[in-house]
C-alpha cells in the first residue's frame, strides 16, 4: 500500500476519533453540549434556598434548551417562595440595612456554547459577549480555572440579585443569586449574601463542568 495512502487513512480515523460524541471544535474548544442543571450542586441549591420551599419557575426563567447554528443555550432555574407578596420599600440611601426574613429566592445558571463564523472562532465570540457588557472583575473568577469573568450586585427592589458572568474557551456562563426578604430595608437580599451565593454556584459550575471533548 502506498504512503500516501496510509497517510490518508490514518487522517480519516483520527477524524472520525475526534468528533465521535461531540462536534469538531478548534483546540481547547468545547465539542460537546453543556447542560446547565449539571452544573448544579443539589447541596449548594439546599443551601441557598433560605429555608423556602420549592415553588414553580416563572414562565420567563424556565429550564431548558434552546440549539441554534451560532450558540447552543441550556438554563437552570430553581425558585424558592414567592415575590408577589413581598413589599418594596422605599429605597432610602441613608436609612441603615435592616435585616428581614427571606421570602424569595432564585437560582439561575445558564450555560452557553458557541459556534464560530463570520470568521471568528467560538472562544472569541464567546469573550466579544463578555466585552458586550463590561463589569467588575474580580480575581475570585480566573482563580476557580475559567479564562475570564465579571461580577454585578443589584442592590434593592424586590428581585436584589448579584450576576457573574464568565468565560472558558467558548464556553460561557451567567450566573444569579437574588431574592426578597420581608421586613428589610433595602427589600433585597443582603449584598454580601448574593455575592457569596453566586460566587458558590460558580465554583460548582467550575468544578462541574464537561471536559471540552468528548475522548480526553
Amino acid at each position: 500500500m502506498r504512503l500516501g495512502v496510509v497517510a490518508l487513512l490514518l487522517a480519516t480515523g483520527v477524524s472520525a476519533c475526534s468528533s465521535a460524541g461531540g462536534e469538531q471544535a478548534d483546540d481547547g474548544e468545547y465539542g460537546v453540549l453543556v447542560e446547565a442543571c449539571d452544573l448544579v450542586d443539589p447541596v449548594t441549591i439546599a443551601a441557598l434556598a433560605g429555608g423556602l420551599a420549592e415553588t414553580a419557575s416563572r414562565l420567563r426563567q424556565q429550564s431548558g434548551r434552546e440549539l441554534t447554528d451560532r450558540v447552543d443555550k441550556t438554563t437552570c432555574h430553581h425558585q424558592f417562595g414567592g415575590s408577589d407578596s413581598v413589599p418594596i420599600a422605599p429605597y432610602d440611601e441613608f436609612a441603615p440595612d435592616t435585616p428581614g426574613t427571606p421570602a424569595y429566592r432564585y437560582v439561575l445558571v445558564t450555560a452557553m456554547r458557541h459556534h464560530a463564523g463570520d470568521g471568528q472562532s467560538g472562544t472569541d465570540l464567546a469573550r466579544d459577549w463578555l466585552a458586550s457588557d463590561p463589569q467588575a472583575r474580580v480575581p475570585d473568577i480566573t482563580a476557580l480555572g475559567l479564562d475570564d469573568g465579571d461580577i454585578m450586585q443589584r442592590p434593592n427592589g424586590v428581585e436584589s440579585y448579584t450576576r457573574i458572568r464568565a468565560v472558558d474557551a467558548n464556553l460561557t456562563l451567567l450566573i444569579e443569586y437574588g431574592g426578597a426578604d420581608i421586613g428589610a430595608k433595602p427589600a433585597g437580599m443582603p449584598s454580601g449574601e448574593g455575592r457569596d451565593g453566586a460566587l458558590r454556584l460558580l465554583t460548582d459550575a467550575a468544578a462541574r463542568r464537561p471536559c471540552p471533548t468528548s475522548d480526553c
